[in-house]
Formats: structure tokens, sequence, C-alpha cells
């Protein structure tokens, strides 16, 4: 059996929509989990570094070499655990374009707005 996360962009920019996420095998992935809550909490070695409740590397700062050093932790732990990684950028002007001079649009409801069903980013 697989496991995986995957997070949709949310905020940002609003002509482009990305879909993100990582696959392993339910057990890498038990593995996986438990090193990074591990470290979330601030690491397993006698240097406890202060505790986060998620990891986003947008809130980081990224010009403190301590906080690099963390980055490269996390990234370590998914590289041992994660057997795939998706990434899916869609431009959405050329999808809104495409599905209205689409032959097929009617059967996806052409007056829905893209963030309106989750369906949409699946054509």
């Amino acid at each position: 059996m697989l496991k995986g996360y995957f997070d949709a962009s949310g905020k940002g920019a609003k002509d482009i929509f990305i879909l993100a996420g990582c696959i392993s095998t339910a057990e890498r992935w038990e593995a996986f989990a438990d090193e990074w809550q591990t470290e979330l909490d601030g690491g397993k070695d006698a240097k406890k570094r202060q505790p986060i409740k998620v990891f986003r590397l947008a809130n980081m700062n990224v010009k403190s070499a301590t906080t690099l050093r963390r980055c490269a932790i996390f990234d370590k732990i998914l590289r041992e655990h994660i057997v795939a990684r998706l990434a899916v950028l869609v431009d959405v002007a050329a999808l809104t374009k495409l599905m209205q001079n689409s032959w097929w649009t009617p059967f996806l409801a052409k007056d829905l707005e893209p963030n309106d069903t989750a369906y949409w980013y699946g054509f």
C-alpha cells in the first residue's frame, strides 16, 4: 500500500495552480512521519532546536545558517523515506481559454470558475 501527502497552492499567484506532494510505502511513511515529528519537536540530538508546528520553507529565515541546517535535516528525512515526488503546475489562464474553446466544455459546466470544483483541474 502507498501513502502520500499532497498540497495545493491556495495563496499567491492567481494565474498559476500548483499541486505538489510525496508518496511512499506505508511502512516507510510511518518511519518518515515519526522522524518528521521528532524534528518538528526539536530534534533527537543533544542540541535540541526550537520546536515548530509545521515546516514551511516560505516561513523560514533562509538567511540564517541555523535555519539552513534545519532545512537540510528535513530534506534528509524526505530523501530517506519518500519514493516519489509529484509536482504539477497549471497555467490557469491557458486552461480557462482551453475550456472555453473546447467541444467538451458543456459537459464540464462551462459557467463554473476554476476554484468552484476540484475536478476542474483534472481536465
